[in-house]
Protein backbone atom coordinates (compact mmCIF):
# COMPACT_ATOMS: atom_id res chain seq x y z
CA UNK A 1 0.00 0.00 0.00
CA UNK A 2 1.37 3.36 -1.07
CA UNK A 3 2.36 5.33 2.08
CA UNK A 4 -0.58 3.97 4.10
CA UNK A 5 -3.12 5.87 1.99
CA UNK A 6 -6.69 4.88 2.83
CA UNK A 7 -8.54 7.55 0.82
CA UNK A 8 -7.61 9.76 -2.10
CA UNK A 9 -9.85 12.15 -3.99
CA UNK A 10 -9.02 14.40 -6.90
CA UNK A 11 -11.04 16.54 -9.27
CA UNK A 12 -9.98 17.00 -12.90
CA UNK A 13 -11.36 19.72 -15.18
CA UNK A 14 -12.72 19.43 -18.72
CA UNK A 15 -9.23 19.75 -20.22
CA UNK A 16 -7.84 16.92 -18.07
CA UNK A 17 -5.97 19.21 -15.70
CA UNK A 18 -6.08 18.56 -11.94
CA UNK A 19 -7.82 21.14 -9.77
CA UNK A 20 -7.06 19.58 -6.40
CA UNK A 21 -6.00 16.37 -4.74
CA UNK A 22 -6.51 15.23 -1.15
CA UNK A 23 -5.08 12.12 0.51
CA UNK A 24 -5.80 10.61 3.91
CA UNK A 25 -3.13 8.34 5.36
CA UNK A 26 -3.18 5.94 8.28
CA UNK A 27 -0.40 7.70 10.20
CA UNK A 28 -0.22 9.69 13.41
CA UNK A 29 1.07 13.02 12.09
CA UNK A 30 0.54 14.95 8.85
CA UNK A 31 -2.05 12.36 7.90
CA UNK A 32 -3.79 14.55 5.35
CA UNK A 33 -2.05 15.94 2.29
CA UNK A 34 -3.77 18.55 0.17
CA UNK A 35 -2.69 19.90 -3.20
CA UNK A 36 -4.31 22.70 -5.12
CA UNK A 37 -3.33 23.16 -8.74
CA UNK A 38 -3.53 26.12 -11.03
CA UNK A 39 -3.24 26.28 -14.78
CA UNK A 40 -2.59 29.30 -16.90
CA UNK A 41 -2.12 27.19 -19.97
CA UNK A 42 -4.26 25.15 -22.33
CA UNK A 43 -1.18 23.02 -23.03
CA UNK A 44 -1.65 20.96 -19.88
CA UNK A 45 0.90 22.80 -17.77
CA UNK A 46 -0.10 22.79 -14.12
CA UNK A 47 1.48 24.28 -11.06
CA UNK A 48 0.88 23.37 -7.45
CA UNK A 49 -0.50 26.52 -5.90
CA UNK A 50 -1.01 25.29 -2.37
CA UNK A 51 0.59 22.11 -1.05
CA UNK A 52 -0.52 21.62 2.53
CA UNK A 53 -0.44 19.06 5.32
CA UNK A 54 -2.65 18.74 8.33
CA UNK A 55 -3.16 16.27 11.13
CA UNK A 56 -6.52 14.87 12.19
CA UNK A 57 -7.10 12.72 15.25
CA UNK A 58 -6.65 8.97 15.15
CA UNK A 59 -10.39 8.61 15.80
CA UNK A 60 -11.12 10.30 12.45
CA UNK A 61 -8.74 7.92 10.66
CA UNK A 62 -10.27 4.94 12.50
CA UNK A 63 -13.78 6.02 11.56
CA UNK A 64 -12.83 6.36 7.87
CA UNK A 65 -11.37 2.85 7.99
CA UNK A 66 -14.60 1.57 9.57
CA UNK A 67 -16.70 3.21 6.85
CA UNK A 68 -14.60 1.51 4.18
CA UNK A 69 -14.85 -1.86 5.93
CA UNK A 70 -18.65 -1.48 6.14
CA UNK A 71 -18.94 -0.97 2.37
CA UNK A 72 -17.34 -4.04 0.78
CA UNK A 73 -19.47 -3.45 -2.35
CA UNK A 74 -17.38 -0.33 -3.04
CA UNK A 75 -14.40 -2.51 -3.91
CA UNK A 76 -16.16 -4.04 -6.92
CA UNK A 77 -16.58 -0.60 -8.54
CA UNK A 78 -14.00 0.88 -10.92
CA UNK A 79 -16.14 3.48 -12.66
CA UNK A 80 -19.56 4.99 -12.23
CA UNK A 81 -22.32 5.25 -14.79
CA UNK A 82 -22.13 7.97 -17.42
CA UNK A 83 -24.30 11.00 -16.79
CA UNK A 84 -26.17 12.48 -19.78
CA UNK A 85 -23.77 15.44 -19.82
CA UNK A 86 -20.11 14.40 -20.11
CA UNK A 87 -18.43 17.79 -20.39
CA UNK A 88 -17.49 19.07 -16.96
CA UNK A 89 -15.30 17.53 -14.28
CA UNK A 90 -14.12 14.04 -13.45
CA UNK A 91 -13.78 12.79 -9.89
CA UNK A 92 -11.10 10.21 -9.18
CA UNK A 93 -11.17 8.17 -5.98
CA UNK A 94 -8.90 5.64 -4.37
CA UNK A 95 -10.23 3.65 -1.44
CA UNK A 96 -8.07 1.17 0.52
CA UNK A 97 -9.21 -1.16 3.28
CA UNK A 98 -6.72 -3.82 4.36
CA UNK A 99 -5.89 -5.82 1.25
CA UNK A 100 -8.86 -4.42 -0.69
CA UNK A 101 -8.28 -1.47 -2.98
CA UNK A 102 -10.16 0.25 -5.78
CA UNK A 103 -9.63 3.27 -7.98
CA UNK A 104 -12.82 4.79 -9.33
CA UNK A 105 -13.41 7.27 -12.15
CA UNK A 106 -16.65 9.25 -12.01
CA UNK A 107 -17.48 11.88 -14.65
CA UNK A 108 -19.76 14.64 -13.33
CA UNK A 109 -20.58 12.66 -10.20
CA UNK A 110 -22.41 15.73 -8.88
CA UNK A 111 -25.16 14.98 -11.42
CA UNK A 112 -26.17 11.88 -9.47
CA UNK A 113 -26.69 13.80 -6.22
CA UNK A 114 -30.28 14.28 -7.41
CA UNK A 115 -32.20 11.20 -6.20
CA UNK A 116 -34.19 11.12 -9.46
CA UNK A 117 -31.15 11.33 -11.76
CA UNK A 118 -30.64 8.60 -14.34
CA UNK A 119 -27.57 7.70 -16.33
CA UNK A 120 -27.14 8.36 -20.06
CA UNK A 121 -29.09 5.15 -20.84
CA UNK A 122 -31.97 6.00 -18.49
CA UNK A 123 -30.93 3.50 -15.80
CA UNK A 124 -30.61 4.07 -12.08
CA UNK A 125 -26.95 4.86 -11.29
CA UNK A 126 -26.27 2.15 -8.69
CA UNK A 127 -22.46 2.38 -8.75
CA UNK A 128 -22.58 6.18 -8.51
CA UNK A 129 -24.90 5.93 -5.49
CA UNK A 130 -22.47 3.56 -3.74
CA UNK A 131 -19.55 5.94 -4.33
CA UNK A 132 -21.56 9.00 -3.28
CA UNK A 133 -22.76 7.30 -0.09
CA UNK A 134 -19.23 6.45 1.04
CA UNK A 135 -17.84 9.80 -0.10
CA UNK A 136 -20.52 11.76 1.79
CA UNK A 137 -19.67 9.95 5.03
CA UNK A 138 -15.93 10.48 4.67
CA UNK A 139 -16.45 14.11 3.59
CA UNK A 140 -18.57 14.80 6.67
CA UNK A 141 -15.79 13.52 8.96
CA UNK A 142 -13.11 15.53 7.18
CA UNK A 143 -15.16 18.74 7.17
CA UNK A 144 -15.76 18.40 10.92
CA UNK A 145 -12.00 17.87 11.33
CA UNK A 146 -11.32 21.20 9.62
CA UNK A 147 -10.59 20.35 5.98
CA UNK A 148 -11.49 23.22 3.66
CA UNK A 149 -14.75 22.33 1.80
CA UNK A 150 -13.11 23.33 -1.50
CA UNK A 151 -11.08 20.10 -1.43
CA UNK A 152 -14.14 17.93 -0.94
CA UNK A 153 -16.38 19.36 -3.62
CA UNK A 154 -17.82 17.47 -6.56
CA UNK A 155 -17.77 20.65 -8.67
CA UNK A 156 -15.15 23.34 -8.72
CA UNK A 157 -15.26 27.00 -9.56
CA UNK A 158 -12.45 27.20 -12.09
CA UNK A 159 -12.36 30.98 -12.35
Amino acid sequence: MEENIIFRYSLINTWGLPLFWIEVMDTDKDNIRIYRFGSDSWKGDTDIIKPDHMTVTHSVISRIKEILEEHYELFSVSETEEPPELEGVVSHFRFVSGEKETEITAPNLWYFEDADARDSKGNEPLRARIVLGVFYRIRELLLKAGVDPFYLGLKADEE
